[in-house]
């Protein structure tokens, strides 16, 4: 069984490193899913959890990208 893991990267174009965001990776069903989450997840990082002064003193972004695996059934 194949699922996707949505990987939900916070970077600073200042120090230019990005640090990964979500410590527990949702799976999801199918690629769909996971790159509609992404749009809206990373969406609300910037702009509803960040202050505006905090993006452009760090100049924020965002980066993401839905990782496939094969998950065994038992």
């Amino acid at each position: 069984m194949t699922k996707f893991f949505l990987m939900i990267y916070l970077c600073s174009a200042v120090t230019m490193e990005c640090h990964e965001t979500s410590p527990q990776p949702q799976p999801y069903d199918d690629h769909w899913s996971c790159m509609r989450d992404g749009y809206g997840k990373s969406f609300e990082m910037i702009y509803g959890e960040t202050s505006k002064e905090v993006v452009n003193e760090y100049k924020f972004y965002t980066k993401w990208t839905c990782k496939e695996e094969h998950v065994k059934v038992i």
